[in-house]
């Protein structure tokens, strides 16, 4: 709740929970952000195994997960700081249209900003803003730094959310890229359709503008 620790505590003791803005168990009416049914938190036995998952229920703006270090595969979304980002793996020709960034927006001149689309094989990295593909940056090198330091590839200077060093980008022999939080406040957090939680766990879950910790048992 606000940044803290500490929020509205609820107990699940039915099979499943609903999560939205307009229905459900829990409602966010405020929150725009939430759909109407946005995610669902069921009880599950598989292979005589308890566990719990939670659904996004197909929702406009999706359900994120907090992760320390994830791969990022094609259409990956990512949450650093209060930017939106996704990763592209550009699939078919088409042409391109390039500027150096640091010309563009004051970020340094070895980012290139992109418009437009590229060559088979091109990795972008895309800020979404309002559901939109805005700046584009084509990953050329091995590494890249999301943060607020002016000498972060990828910058984010007016952003209260995100640390000076906020979270790593780097490619590895084989060509896969992996993003890496930097042991921030506010982490970094990837979309995903469902998240399964076994028992003794624990997770952190974002959608819209809301964060929930959701734990299952008690660890042994």
């Amino acid at each position: 709740d606000d940044g803290k620790d500490t929020g509205e505590l609820f107990r699940i003791r039915g099979h499943q929970f609903l999560i939205g803005r307009s229905e459900g168990d829990f409602q966010l009416p405020h929150d725009e952000m939430v759909s109407s049914r946005h995610a669902a938190i069921t009880r599950q036995h598989v292979g005589g195994k308890p566990r719990v998952v939670v659904t996004d229920l197909q929702s406009r703006n999706g359900l994120f997960v907090r992760v320390t270090k994830a791969p990022l595969v094609h259409k990956a979304e990512v949450l650093s700081g209060g930017g939106h980002y996704r990763l592209d793996i550009i699939q078919d020709m088409v042409p391109e249209t390039a500027e150096m960034a640091g010309q563009l927006d004051g970020r340094p001149a070895g980012t290139r900003a992109l418009e437009g689309q590229h060559s088979p094989g091109s990795v972008v990295f895309s800020e979404i803003v309002a559901g939109r593909a805005e700046t584009k940056i084509k990953l050329d090198a091995t590494e890249y730094m999301i943060g607020r330091d002016s000498d972060c590839e990828i910058r984010r200077p007016n952003d209260p959310f995100a640390a000076a060093k906020h979270a790593l980008l780097t490619r590895s022999d084989r060509g896969t890229w992996v993003i890496e939080n930097r042991h921030t406040l506010n982490g970094i957090w990837l979309r995903m359709p469902q998240i399964v939680i076994g028992e003794g766990k624990s997770c952190e879950f974002r959608i819209g503008e809301q964060r929930f910790r959701l734990k299952f048992g008690s660890k042994k």
